[in-house]
């Protein structure tokens, strides 16, 4: 995913969130990220992660707006998972 999606923040909304497999890509990787993190009974912060990467995509598609900038959104998230898109 790296390789094709653009570095800044709210250019990866599109790439992370619209293009075909990435969003099920990157939902995947939250989910086993937390497990690997909080345990592999962390249901409930799996379901958080995956509610605030939602709402990350959502705000990059102007469906809601956030108290919370995009890009700081988007730090978090390269943090959560490592991503080599971040560095």
């Amino acid at each position: 995913m790296s390789k094709d999606c653009p570095v800044d923040p709210l250019g990866v909304v599109s790439c992370a969130c619209v293009k075909d497999g990435n969003y099920q890509f990157l939902t995947s990787a939250i989910a086993s990220n937390v497990k690997v993190y909080c345990g592999t009974t962390a249901n409930e912060d799996v379901t958080s992660a995956l509610g605030v990467f939602s709402y990350y995509c959502d705000a990059g598609k102007g469906l809601v707006k956030p108290s919370v900038t995009a890009s700081g959104m988007w730090i978090v998230f390269c943090t959560l998972l490592d991503l080599e898109i971040c560095d």
